[in-house]
């Protein structure tokens, strides 16, 4: 089925949540007993909840912005899902596919040019002939892979997004306006003037180019080919595939994939007489599937929210005090001083309120506050607040509350967190993310507005007003 156009997508639907753990258990489940035919990836295709420009393959390769960075879907699967070791394998499996391409494409363009090539060191096999059983890999090759499997996450957690590689500081508030800036001499070069120019990610915007050109780097930067370079290549390679081995694969590893029984022996099996990345593409192609189906899907349904739980809240309240207001309105304008005294139209004066009663609480459903929607910023996510609760300043906040009462304790630590006392606010650096808040917020203003309007319908035709009383 052909996807819809993100133009067309007029009225957004939240992602449901899903749980891992039964989705995982589903898995494994059709694994043991398949009851499909069809590959997981062809069965998956992009939700239509999720702008393909927030997609998770955009997210992987690192060109979201924050909060829908790489960084952020890492630490959302840390803390939240507690599942972070599938992202970690997934991304070395790609880096070890790709360094295993390269490797076999350089030889292949060796003999087709014809070079002399130079006798390989005693114990090296050629990489295109994986098929063979290799050798136990050397020791020192081993301990170097396993260090570097330990800097993963870090390598992770260092990750730029595209909006921090290109930003520049911020220039004064006259290059906004003109193209060249007061302070520039009259003899300034074309280069110096375009140097001069504020960069197009300075404020947080990075512009949606159809070339992609905001792809950066990879986000492992190949440590493990460069800390074993000294090695014979293929004893590299095993040495890199015995630690992954040994912390994603093997029964009660340190981070031990969530896989089927079957699946995993399977892998294990051919990874004994083989080094060859396709054996290990079963398990990638798993993984991939529970980040997509799940695991995506929920980080961004939270990652679109910009309130807290405890700004919706009061969110909600106000909208519930409005709705009751235009009701009390109504009521007034019809039996004050008495029956008739006012024309049927003062019912639209209760039509802000109602409106506005109305937007606010659909704008909650979906975890949204209109103020800060309205100045592109948001409050700290659930799996950003985990570094907050353990830092000095929070600690120290909680200090001073420990000798008053409890009720006390709880209003003031609930009021901490809503937008009134909260000072932590964090701008949408994300311009897809923005784009989908907008409409997320047009939608419930037009919600809203119809709702007004039929609350209007409901008392205009009654027999209280100046034109239909008797």
């Amino acid at each position: 089925m052909p996807q819809v156009p993100d133009w067309l997508r007029i009225w957004y639907r939240k992602p449901q949540w899903r749980d891992i753990r039964d989705y995982t258990r589903q898995l494994n489940d059709e694994d043991i007993r398949p009851t499909r035919s069809s590959s997981p990836n062809q069965t998956s295709g992009q939700s239509s909840s999720i702008p393909n420009r927030l997609a998770l393959d955009r997210v992987l390769e690192n060109k979201t912005c924050s909060p829908m960075s790489l960084h952020d879907f890492y630490m959302y699967l840390q803390h939240i899902e507690h599942s972070a070791e599938n992202l970690e394998f997934y991304l070395w499996y790609k880096n070890y596919e790709a360094h295993a391409q390269r490797s076999a494409s350089r030889g292949n363009a060796a003999e087709m040019d014809g070079e002399e090539v130079l006798p390989p060191p005693p114990g090296y096999t050629d990489p295109r002939s994986w098929g063979e059983i290799p050798g136990v890999s050397g020791a020192p090759a081993t301990i170097e892979a396993k260090r570097s499997f330990s800097s993963i996450s870090e390598s992770i957690m260092k990750a730029e997004p595209p909006c921090a590689r290109l930003a520049r500081p911020e220039t004064k508030w006259t290059d906004r306006f003109f193209w060249w800036s007061p302070s520039t001499t009259t003899g300034s070069t074309m280069e110096q003037q375009l140097i001069s120019r504020p960069a197009p990610c300075a404020r947080g915007t990075c512009p949606v180019d159809p070339n992609d050109v905001e792809k950066g780097p990879a986000v492992l930067p190949l440590q493990l080919s460069t800390q074993l370079s000294k090695a014979a290549p293929q004893a590299g390679n095993r040495a890199e595939l015995d630690a992954a081995i040994a912390r994603f694969l093997q029964p009660g590893a340190e981070k031990e994939l969530n896989i089927s029984h079957p699946l995993r022996q399977r892998t294990l099996a051919k990874l004994q007489v083989s080094s060859d990345p396709q054996h290990l593409k079963p398990v990638a192609d798993h993984i991939y599937e529970v980040m997509k189906n799940c695991s995506h899907r929920n980080f961004v349904a939270l990652g679109v929210a910009t309130g807290s739980y405890e700004t919706i809240c009061v969110g909600n309240l106000i909208g519930i005090a409005c709705v009751l207001g235009g009701f009390l309105l109504v009521l007034l304008r019809a039996l004050y001083p008495h029956i008739g005294a006012h024309s049927r139209w003062e019912v639209f004066d209760s039509w802000p309120l109602w409106w506005l009663g109305t937007t606010v609480p659909l704008l909650g459903t979906q975890g949204m506050c209109s103020i800060m929607l309205s100045l592109s910023k948001r409050q700290t996510l659930p799996w950003e607040k985990f570094e907050e609760d353990n830092s000095a300043s929070a600690q120290a906040q909680r200090a001073k509350l420990t000798g008053t009462t409890r009720w006390w304790r709880r209003y003031r630590a609930f009021m901490d967190r809503t937008i009134v006392y909260d000072r932590k606010m964090v701008k949408v650096e994300d311009k897809n993310l923005r784009t989908l808040q907008r409409l997320i917020m047009f939608q419930c203003s037009v919600g809203g507005a119809v709702a007004a309007c039929l609350a209007v319908l409901l008392f205009i035709f009654l027999p209280v007003w100046k034109e239909t009383a008797r």
